[in-house]
């Protein structure tokens, strides 16, 4: 009986290690098959270098790589600048030139319509100092609502800690009035 027991156990032992080979082996497979994937990619972000030879080579191919999107990059910025500077100077010139006008048409008129003018002028500044006033009340408004409510909160809190200390103080009455 303990020869069958123990040619049992020993199967059991040989099992056991061939499983482990077999999960090593596919460890390793895996590992393999995952470094080719990461490689790929890599190789596929880096662009189209020969990463042939030693690593001073590989090392100049990728420079080179950088170097070019560099200089096309510098071309595409410059060219949006000047664009985007030949833009502002347009919209310079129109106000500038709007600015004339306004002047021109101010100077073509007689005195009466430029005091009509002023007070119009006057008339816009005073709306947009009411657009502003009428902005800073909503703020402070929203402030003074906020206050108001951190308020009741400091009072619901002195409100619970006045009565937990009044209801000690009757505690501790009570207890000197029973000794």
């Amino acid at each position: 009986m303990d020869l069958v027991l123990g040619s049992e156990w020993l199967v059991y032992v040989e099992a056991a290690i061939i499983t482990g080979i077999f999960g090593i082996i596919a460890v390793l497979l895996k590992i393999v098959y995952d470094n080719k994937k990461g490689y790929e990619g890599v190789s596929s972000k880096i662009g189209s270098t020969d990463l042939k030879g030693n690593l001073v080579s590989q090392h100049g191919a990728i420079e080179e790589s950088v170097n070019n999107a560099r200089e096309v990059l510098n071309k595409e910025i410059n060219t949006s600048s000047s664009l985007l500077l030949s833009k502002v100077e347009k919209i310079k010139d129109h106000l500038i030139k709007e600015k004339a006008d306004q002047e021109n048409s101010f100077k073509s008129m007689d005195k009466d319509q430029q005091k009509i003018m002023g007070h119009v002028e006057g008339i816009h500044a005073l709306a947009k100092d009411w657009e502003r006033t009428v902005n800073r009340n909503r703020e402070l408004e929203a402030e003074v609502i906020s206050l108001k409510s951190q308020i009741r909160e400091l009072r619901r809190d002195y409100d619970r800690l006045t009565t937990r200390y009044d209801s000690r103080a009757k505690e501790r009455e009570n207890e000197e009035i029973e000794y």
